[in-house]
């Protein structure tokens, strides 16, 4: 692929602040070209910022087959991999480094598999501006000949296998155990100075310390009843390849991982690791699991002193060693990551990508009824999207002002063209900024008092607005057009063809009443299901210019004592016999 034509696919990341793009760090080799073996491209490198992750979601689509590495280091977030870890489910393969070393040799095996056409993600705890990593690696020409050979050999397959192999009489890998290949093969043509591999394992105990993160200070003081497994290659991860990590036999499995600021009641690869057990025929050769979460640990042996008494008396979740706090200092060695209820997952999810966007219009922090509305159910949809429709009059009038200042005379020449830019695009940040600084500058005071910020507008409510209590709220925001986004979590439990309820008991279609006016953005999601398709939802609704529906099934949400394993086996039921398609 020639340079133009790879910068052109990696183009839509110029929209994210804050980002770079740069010709790869791994320095390919000179005059290694050859008739018979050409030197492949070197990858795209992206260097993002986690808080960046989330904005990339809508354009990433196309990246996954481009020749791309995306580099994420989260020692500005003190080690959190909770950014990094929303993607789990884009088929972006996640490579981690938990120090610089590590990630210089990580550096290499992401080139190597981004060269066959493949967009990773290395992330870790390096150096936030460590864009030359893996340039001073000794890389031989075998190494450089390794890659182009495997990306002639992925351009020659794809597309011509279908559904197993042309007679039909036999299968091919799937794409997750191919991509695993890719990463295999990379790691084992590493040089010997900087070997590095997709798992770490030592010791041999009953106890199984499956780990995603920085696991150095618990390295030297292993107990004998228990085998500590470090994943440097988060993705692809298997359903079976979890099983083979735990060894048959073993009665407990304690997960660790670096996500500090949690949305959901469950942590990803402890539901990553629940999941490759939910569907074993012998419960009994399922093993206890248990979560935890990885902090600074100072002293391995306290901190294996704590899985081993959460072992004993089946606590979940623990903490392990000092969780930074988001200022970049430790916090107090009690503090410990607090899972929110599980009903509260979609609202926390709102809050993490949107931030101090978000509006929800029918929180009670947002409304303030009068005893003349007494009568009005001020959560109803009816009373928020009136609440919505006067934020946006509100709106409509400050273009009105920002109009009358760009015509006033005397204005200075950039006030007018920062103020006219936010007139025509006011959803960049970089706009908003510019508007807002110029507005001190205009005689008018309600300008130099406004919000130029666009709030990203949702109602929140259940599957009961689905009956006549919420019909006419959902027909005025379509029939409006209003721009408001509309979430309605359904907690009901997944039921077979024929056991759901009497078709005079149930409840209207919102997702297909609302394509019936063809002006709606409409999704369903299950965050257990596809998280980063949740993501990518929510994202596209506050895109769009007009009313959203998204429906969210989140089974048993009513209730916070429900088993983790339950919840996963309620969405899979209902996302395989179609009961709750996923959509978008």
């Amino acid at each position: 692929m020639s340079s133009s034509s790879l910068y052109s696919s990696v183009s839509s990341t110029s929209r994210i602040p804050g980002a770079q793009l740069l010709s790869s760090a791994v320095l390919w080799p000179a005059s290694f070209a050859s008739a018979s073996a050409p030197t492949p491209s070197p990858p795209a490198l992206v260097v993002l910022s986690p808080s960046e992750l989330v904005q990339l979601l809508p354009s990433l689509k196309p990246l996954l087959r481009s020749p791309v590495v995306l580099q994420v280091s989260t020692a500005a977030s003190n080690g959190d991999h909770s950014a990094v870890t929303a993607l789990r489910s884009t088929g972006l393969p996640l490579l981690y480094s938990a120090n610089q070393q590590q990630a210089d040799a990580n550096a290499l095996v992401a080139a190597h598999v981004a060269a066959q056409g493949r967009a990773v993600l290395h992330f870790g705890e390096f150096a936030a501006d460590a864009i030359s990593l893996g340039q001073h690696a000794s890389v031989s020409q075998d190494w450089v000949r390794g890659a182009a050979a495997a990306a002639a050999s992925s351009a020659q397959s794809n597309g011509k296998v279908a559904n197993g192999s042309s007679n039909g009489h036999s299968h091919a890998a799937s794409p997750a155990d191919a991509l695993l290949a890719s990463f295999e093969s990379a790691f084992g043509a590493l040089p010997s100075s900087n070997a590095a591999s997709a798992v770490t394992s030592s010791g041999s105990g009953s106890t199984v310390v499956l780990a995603l993160g920085d696991v150095a200070a618990l390295a030297s003081s292993i107990p004998a009843d228990v085998t500590l497994v470090s994943l440097n290659l988060y993705r692809p991860l298997s359903a079976q390849r979890i099983r083979q990590l735990v060894p048959s036999g073993t009665s407990n499995v304690v997960v660790l991982e670096q996500n500090y600021q949690r949305t959901a009641k469950w942590s990803p690869l402890f539901l990553d690791v629940v999941g490759a057990f939910a569907d074993s025929d012998d419960e009994a050769q399922v093993p206890t699991i248990l979560s935890a979460t990885l902090g600074q640990v100072q002293d391995g042996n306290a901190a294996f002193k704590a899985i081993q008494d959460a072992v004993a008396t089946g606590a979940s979740p623990i903490t392990l060693g000092t969780i930074p706090s988001p200022s970049g200092a430790s916090a107090s060695t009690s503090a410990v990551v607090v899972p929110p209820k599980h009903e509260s997952t979609y609202t926390n999810l709102l809050n993490e990508v949107f931030g101090q966007r978000l509006w929800v219009a029918n929180a009670p922090s947002s409304l303030f009824p009068s005893s003349s509305t007494s009568t009005i159910s001020a959560t109803s949809p009816e009373y928020a999207l009136g609440h919505v429709l006067g934020a946006q009059k509100k709106r409509e009038e400050l273009r009105r002002a920002v109009r009358e200042a760009v015509a006033a005379p005397g204005i200075e020449e950039s006030a007018a063209k920062a103020l006219t830019a936010w007139l025509q695009d006011d959803r960049s940040d970089k706009v908003v900024k510019a508007a807002s600084d110029a507005a001190v500058k205009v005689a008018s005071s309600s300008l130099r008092e406004a919000q130029f910020g666009r709030k990203s507008n949702w109602i929140i409510g259940s599957e009961t607005w689905s009956h006549d209590l919420g019909a006419s709220g959902l027909h005025h925001a379509l029939s409006t057009g209003a721009d408001v986004n509309l979430l309605l979590i359904d907690t009901t439990p997944y039921a077979l063809p024929g056991e759901g309820p009497t078709p005079s008991q149930r409840r209207k279609d919102a997702g297909l009443y609302a394509m019936t006016y063809g002006n709606a953005y409409v999704a369903s999601v299950a965050v257990y299901g596809d998280f980063s398709q949740t993501l990518r939802a929510f994202a596209e609704a506050d895109a769009y210019k007009g009313p959203s529906i998204i429906l969210a099934y989140l089974p048993g949400g009513e209730n916070d004592s429900t088993r983790a394993l339950e919840i996963l086996k309620q969405t899979k039921k209902a996302i395989e016999i179609g009961t709750w398609p996923l959509l978008i």
